[in-house]
């Protein structure tokens, strides 16, 4: 087999188990942790720039 045939067909293996893998959706994803009282939302923080310091900032949704 070619090696650049080989090289295409196992990064196409590790796209479709890397989607796959992404795409599924059980309920068992890890939550991110917002900043007002550990309020869980699977979506992540919003940072915004506080004196050079990167901070979480809560949209609140």
């Amino acid at each position: 087999m070619d090696t650049a045939l080989l090289f295409v067909a196992v990064n196409a293996v590790l796209m479709l188990l890397f989607g796959l893998a992404v795409s599924r959706d059980d309920g068992k994803a890890l939550p991110y942790r917002h900043g007002d009282g550990g309020r869980y939302c699977y979506k992540p923080p919003v940072f915004i720039k506080l004196n050079n310091r990167y901070i979480p900032y809560d949209t609140g949704e």
